[in-house]
């Protein structure tokens, strides 16, 4: 009986743990110019970084195997030092659940150019919160509670806020020295970078776009299924705020991530939109991201 009691009381412990876990994160590691590393070396870190995102547990509250946040992460290395350390780039993208669909809409898109991390084979990846223990760490841990954040925000207005408090500590808690060393975390870098993302999403001035995300996601995304014409309606009127965002700062990465996550969906859905909806949405569109004014173009064909 006693026996019977411990294996239930251990299978309890396991299953808390495994719903607890937030992300199914793949992970996937180019090389293509490399030729002095035992391949044997990205391969394993390709397990670890998966092994990092899927086993920890980034929250206080219980995933479902369906809630779990589906992520990917694809890190292409372009250089090789000679100490193990190893430059390049990393694309991450997110998606979120549409109620009543089989649809995922993109949360997050983003090419991150400021990689550089030290690995070893069997090197194990260790996640602190008060603590700094090294940049691979720091950087998986970051957009973690980046995509948190944003996942949050989507199912409640300002949901993500704590998430998004914490990717900054992540990123306060670098030293000097090694921000100086490994970029990506500093202001003076460039306008584009992991600080700045973090800044300008939690900057007073972006409460109004992260409502209308919540809006775009809860309100409209949520009832395209059932109401597509009403969801429509509603996407439309979220989408009034990006212009007044983009006007106060045209640099804001907080307005970058949403419009490169949502281009190809907002196009997608205006082409069923009324005339009326369809030029309301390309004049915004084409003021806020002008970068893809060709692709917005197919809202009106």
């Amino acid at each position: 009986m006693k026996k019977f009691y411990v294996c239930s009381v251990i299978t309890l412990l396991l299953i808390t743990t495994l719903n607890a876990q937030e992300f199914n994160c793949s992970c996937k590691i180019n090389t293509p110019k490399l030729s002095q590393t035992d391949p044997k070396i990205f391969q394993d870190l390709q397990n670890r970084i998966e092994e990092f995102m899927n086993g920890q547990q980034w929250t206080s509250h219980t995933f479902e195997p369906e809630e779990k946040i589906k992520c990917s992460i694809q890190i292409t290395i372009q250089d090789e030092g000679d100490d193990r350390v190893y430059g390049g780039e990393m694309a991450i993208r997110s998606f979120r659940p549409v109620f009543g669909s089989n649809y995922e809409t993109t949360l997050l898109a983003h090419n991150d150019r400021d990689i550089r991390i030290a690995f070893e084979e069997h090197q194990p990846i260790v996640f602190s919160q008060d603590s700094y223990i090294d940049n691979l760490s720091s950087i998986l841990s970051y957009y973690a509670y980046l995509m948190l954040g944003l996942d949050y925000d989507s199912f409640s207005p300002f949901g993500g806020e704590q998430y998004y408090i914490q990717a900054k500590r992540i990123m306060d808690l670098i030293p000097r020295g090694i921000a100086q060393r490994f970029r990506g975390w500093t202001e003076s870098e460039s306008n584009n970078n992991r600080y700045w993302i973090i800044e300008s999403i939690l900057s007073p001035k972006t409460k109004p776009l992260r409502k209308s995300w919540y809006d775009y996601h809860r309100k409209g995304l949520d009832i395209m299924y059932q109401k597509p014409e009403e969801g429509r309606v509603v996407l439309s009127d979220a989408l009034q705020i990006l212009p007044k965002t983009f006007r106060a700062n045209p640099r804001s990465m907080a307005l970058l991530i949403f419009n490169f996550a949502k281009a190809y969906e907002i196009v997608e859905i205006f082409k069923q939109g009324t005339s009326t909806e369809k030029a309301a949405v390309f004049k915004i569109m084409a003021e806020v991201d002008p970068s893809n004014i060709s692709k917005y173009n197919d809202i009106r064909r």
